[in-house]
């Protein structure tokens, strides 16, 4: 390390609490907020390869298989001791998944074959698939590649003559440092010893943020060099509300840090109870709020939330899990056990949203120049119609006479509507001649996402039951810019006035066609953009589960007529410079409920 054009010793960053010496911080990025202090747990498990080639293929062969076997069965008994309902349960049940994921299992029999060890062979296989995932444009999957790595390197430890699970000790109070981690790891441990994490890398959405969430385990990531500035035992504050770590910290710290998680926890407290109760504003207008899933552990959010239903059911998740390509069966249990779960409120299933860079393992994949507007969402079940209708008919099956809402992703003209609609109507007859019985309400929507549909909104509103904006990929495709690039963040803003009035057109046109309108994406659970929603008319919103408590706290303290008064002078008559500024301004003002409400981190110590 160098200090001021000389080198110093770790010891010499460390502050020994004198009044004049800062304590030695490390930033970082806030996964999960919370703060918590504990002594450092340094998690260095990478598996280290020695032999690379065998002479022996069949030998290796037998190796490999009789190390997955075991880790297999590893999988199994925490599965046994896992809650069928928890995140944990699926999350381990999407890694067994890989085990036996047929692509993979090929790859790494092909590589030994060739004359590689088994081991040589995993890491090959492990080192390929996490580029490719790397390379995606799609968070969800770029995010994906730590299973892929957790699972091989647990497969390497066993190879190794290890065992996967062999992680140090835990006292109470600890922090976990790790350059990554995996949800399998938490399991693995005593999470009621973890008060906190810190990682070099991660990601904000990855599973073992889920985890540590569902948990209430405060998390940082994207520590730089984090490794080389901490040793076991080190007395650490992880303090993700303001994403920094503090090393050593001085008593006055400490007792800092401590006031401050016991104002959290009561800010914690007020939260959970005004999360409870409807949406209304304060002049009367109910505001429905929906949640946003892909897993079963993210149903009973529901019932716990209030929230008034699903309005974004992602089909696709439980197909990316999978080493097959799922029986109708096999989609149908999956469904119906959703519409179990959520009982009479409605799901909004949006269908398989797959292709371009959201890769089937078990499908062919189209290479592309541009994958984001290639043969992806609605454009594969309509070129792979037999993918569509069987979806549909597990939908149907599922249902079972319940209330049924289908939506349509990456949809650009009003004819692919019409078509999927006819593929419908298909299903339809065939059950009803088998003696299904037909929903007791059936209704196809529409994701609206594609521009194109602006000058297609008479036509669409005679075509559909529903819409729901998403917002996400409408802003990017309208101002043609990469969400996911770090170039561009912050150049545009959703809260600018050409936007805003592509959004109040859509409302306009739903409104005088009596077309149901909802709206999912990152604005709707943000409060500022949200109010500003509100303000445009939108009146159903489909949000992430965190988000629900601050959403309901702005609605309650705002006035819809009001905000939407000064939406059309600012829109109409006199534009503000910025826009965000000015409609922050107007929130402050009115004293609007824009902060985001905590959420419960473990006890500190002391």
């Amino acid at each position: 390390m160098v200090a001021s054009h000389a080198l110093v010793s770790r010891d010499e960053t460390i502050s020994s609490g004198g009044p004049n010496l800062e304590p030695f911080r490390i930033p970082g990025i806030s996964f999960n907020h919370g703060i918590a202090i504990g002594r450092a747990v340094r998690l260095v498990r990478k598996a280290s390869i020695t032999r690379l080639v065998a002479d022996n293929p069949e030998a290796e062969l037998r190796r490999f298989n009789d190390a997955l076997n075991r880790l297999q069965n590893n999988f199994d008994d925490l599965l046994s001791d896992a809650d069928e309902k928890s995140t944990s349960y699926e999350i381990l049940e999407t890694y067994k998944l890989f085990t036996i994921d047929r692509g993979w299992l090929k790859k790494i029999s092909s590589r030994i074959q060739q004359g590689l060890t088994a081991e040589a062979a995993v890491q090959a296989v492990q080192d390929d698939t996490t580029t490719r995932l790397a390379r995606a444009t799609d968070l969800y999957l770029r995010e994906r590649a730590q299973d892929f790595v957790d699972v091989s390197q647990r497969l390497l430890h066993l190879l190794l003559g290890e065992e996967p699970s062999s992680l140090p000790a835990l006292t109470q109070d600890a922090i976990l440092i790790a350059s990554d981690l995996s949800a399998a790891d938490l399991i693995t441990y005593d999470m009621s010893a973890v008060r906190g994490i810190a990682l070099e890398g991660g990601s904000p959405s990855s599973h073992i943020t889920i985890m540590a969430r569902a948990m209430g385990v405060p998390v940082i990531g994207q520590c730089k060099n984090l490794l080389s500035h901490i040793e076991d035992g080190d007395q650490i504050i992880v303090d993700a509300d303001r994403a920094q770590l503090y090393v050593e910290p001085p008593q006055e710290l400490i007792d800092q840090a401590v006031q401050r998680h016991q104002m959290r926890e009561n800010e914690i407290a007020q939260a959970s109870a005004d999360a409870k109760g409807e949406a209304i504003s304060l002049d009367g207008e109910r505001i429905a709020l929906y949640i946003n899933a892909g897993l079963l552990s993210h149903l009973p959010n529901i019932n716990a939330l209030d929230a008034d239903g699903i309005g974004l059911y992602r089909t696709e998740v439980p197909f990316m899990a999978l080493g097959h390509y799922p029986s109708i069966n096999e989609q149908a249990q999956i469904y119906a056990r959703v519409m179990m779960e959520c009982g009479h409120k409605p799901i909004l299933f949006r269908t398989l949203d797959i292709g371009s860079d959201k890769k089937l393992p078990y499908m062919p994949h189209i290479p592309e120049d541009n994958p984001a507007l290639g043969w992806r969402g609605l454009r594969v079940g309509l070129d792979r119609p037999a993918l569509l209708r069987q979806q549909f008919r597990a939908l149907l099956i599922a249902a079972n006479g319940r209330k049924l809402s289908i939506m349509l992703p990456m949809v650009a003209a009003v004819g692919e509507v019409k078509s999927a609609r006819h593929t419908l109507n298909l299903e339809c007859e065939y059950l009803m001649k088998q003696g299904v019985p037909m929903p007791a309400e059936l209704k196809l929507g529409i994701m609206f996402e594609v521009p194109s549909l602006m000058w297609q909104l008479p036509e669409l509103m005679d075509e559909v039951d529903f819409i729901s904006i998403g917002s996400n990929d409408l802003f990017q495709y309208t101002y043609a810019v990469d969400r996911g690039s770090s170039h561009l963040q912050g150049v545009f803003d959703p809260l600018c006035d050409g936007f805003l009035r592509m959004l109040r057109d859509i409302v306009r046109a739903a409104d005088a066609a009596h077309v149901p309108l909802s709206l999912c994406g990152e604005m709707a659970a943000k409060p500022l953009e949200a109010m500003v929603l509100l303000g445009l008319g939108v009146r159903s919103l489909s949000i992430a589960s965190p988000a629900v408590a601050g959403i309901k706290a702005m609605v309650r303290s705002t006035n819809i007529a009001g905000i939407a008064g000064f939406l059309s002078h600012i829109l109409d008559i006199a534009p503000p410079e910025d826009y965000r500024a000015a409609l922050r301004a107007y929130a402050k003002d009115h004293r609007i409920a824009l902060g985001e409400l905590p959420q419960m981190p473990p006890p500190l110590v002391g």
